[in-house]
């Protein structure tokens, strides 16, 4: 075998090792999405997503609706919202969401606006800092984003000392949860790259 040959191979084996890696990646946060082990808690915690003009986004009204099912059927006494808001913005898309949440019969004695977190490593850090405001340290927190989220919450939660169960609201179209699993893949590379 001449060097030039054996130089294209080794360069085809370097070239694979990423995409072999984000393979697996893409199958874990897949396989996670199917995950689901909702059970009792000290609080229900949904991740904010998008808003405009003071109304949620379609992603983020079915998180909002899923953890109120979650509260009405008694899975934790207490509702925290997370997001923060883009610059101009008057409402924080935490405090869009209370708002959804009462105007669809939850009473906001039991709703916490988090208006905090740029991003989902962020909105998990002061999730996990307003929830030990009025729980225990060791009390477990139930998390509502979409499936895809999964791995996402899990790691992160677990990487701050967060005790976490995941409730998600579940992607029914398989095309766009490969396709959402898709884009999630390459937000948790950012994220993991970031956090190195």
């Amino acid at each position: 075998m001449n060097a030039r040959k054996w130089f294209l191979r080794v360069l085809i084996v370097f070239a694979l090792i990423p995409c072999v890696a984000w393979l697996f990646l893409f199958w874990r946060i897949f396989a996670y999405s199917f995950f689901d082990d909702t059970g009792r808690a000290h609080a229900i915690v949904v991740l904010g997503d998008d808003t405009k003009d003071g109304v949620p986004s379609s992603l983020y009204q079915a998180r909002l609706d899923r953890a109120a099912e979650l509260y009405r059927e008694g899975y934790a006494p207490l509702l925290f919202v997370t997001g923060g808001s883009e610059t101009g913005r008057a409402d924080t898309d935490a405090e869009v969401g209370a708002r959804y949440l009462r105007a669809i019969g939850i009473p906001g004695e039991f709703i916490i606006a988090s208006p905090y977190g740029e991003n989902m490593f962020r909105a998990i850090q002061w999730a996990d800092y307003e929830v030990r405001q009025y729980t225990d340290e060791t009390d477990v927190s139930l998390f509502v984003s979409h499936d895809f989220h999964n791995l996402r919450i899990i790691t992160t939660a677990r990487d701050i000392g967060m005790p976490v169960i995941v409730s998600p609201v579940k992607t029914k179209n398989p095309f766009v949860k490969l396709y959402r699993t898709f884009v999630e893949s390459f937000a948790y590379l950012a994220h993991a790259i970031q956090a190195s």
